[in-house]
């Protein structure tokens, strides 16, 4: 299953990520084999208290999705320049790389834990895109290593 935000700037390039083999998350192309919940923020917007009562709608579709699809692993994928990290944590948050990136690590380290304890059998990988100097997001970086996808 696929967790990602809800920006449109992103769903191209995180699309065209998950269709392809990806070197650290999954040896295949998932086209076709994941379930998706999109939500602003993606991690951000599950775990940050400024989004609370979000989570509630996020656990009982993954729930669903183990149900339906079968599914053995979460993948989210946070991405620079987000704005619900801006409402999260305050723009000065993400005026900031360096704080902005420890802001998605946090994030995405908390849902790890969330996650180990509603669905401990699932396997869990958190990745962070970024803009090149062109604005292109495809500055891929690990925030939460997993088993790679095969």
């Amino acid at each position: 299953m696929l967790l990602s935000c809800v920006d449109p700037r992103t769903q191209t390039p995180i699309a065209t990520w998950m269709n392809a083999p990806a070197a650290g998350s999954h040896a295949i192309g998932l086209d076709g084999k994941y379930s998706q919940f999109t939500v602003a923020g993606a991690a951000v917007g599950i775990v940050a208290p400024a989004f609370a009562g979000w989570e509630a709608t996020f656990w009982d579709n993954i729930g669903a999705s183990i149900q339906l699809h079968g599914i053995t692993a979460l993948i989210a994928v946070d991405h620079g320049n987000c704005g619900a990290l801006g409402i999260a944590y305050g723009q000065r948050v993400l005026d900031d790389p360096k704080l902005e990136l420890a802001a998605h690590l946090a994030d995405a380290k908390r849902l790890k834990e969330e996650l180990a304890v509603r669905h401990p059998d699932l396997d869990y990988q958190a990745w962070f895109v970024d803009r090149d100097s062109n604005g292109w997001f495809n500055q891929w970086k690990t925030l939460v290593a997993g088993p790679e996808i095969n």
